[in-house]
């Protein structure tokens, strides 16, 4: 992947392979190596996928869409209680997270899908 429209057409390829509600993750592709050099925001996520929760992971920090951001309970008021590093950013504006974690991957309630990756999805073929 070398940009963030690739990225968002992949999330959109397995939205419409996965259950509605299914976790979709996206690991490993570093925001370095995107030609924009930013993670994905929370709305192209929403659009990409808006009926999956989705989570854009690069080691401790992710973008995450609001269904992700929903069911793993991070909202205003987050904030770090495990003594660990980390945050939520939020929008200087209205307080609401802006879907980027900082190091604090960790918070994220992903469920497995329960589904095998196909060999293409495995040996990374997008």
């Amino acid at each position: 992947m070398e940009s963030i429209s690739d990225v968002l057409d992949y999330i959109k390829a397995q939205a419409r392979l996965a259950n509605e509600g299914e976790w979709l993750e996206v690991h490993q592709v570093f925001i370095t190596r995107l030609r924009e050099q930013r993670y994905p925001t929370r709305t192209e996520l929403d659009q990409a996928a808006p009926k999956n929760p989705v989570l854009f992971a690069t080691g401790p920090d992710a973008s995450l869409n609001t269904l992700a951001l929903q069911l793993s309970g991070i909202d205003r008021d987050f904030k770090v209680t495990d003594g660990g590093t980390g945050f939520a950013e939020k929008d200087s504006k209205t307080g609401e997270p802006t879907g980027i974690l900082r190091n604090c991957t960790r918070y994220v309630k992903v469920k497995p899908s329960g589904r095998q990756a196909s060999t293409d999805e495995s040996h990374g073929s997008c």
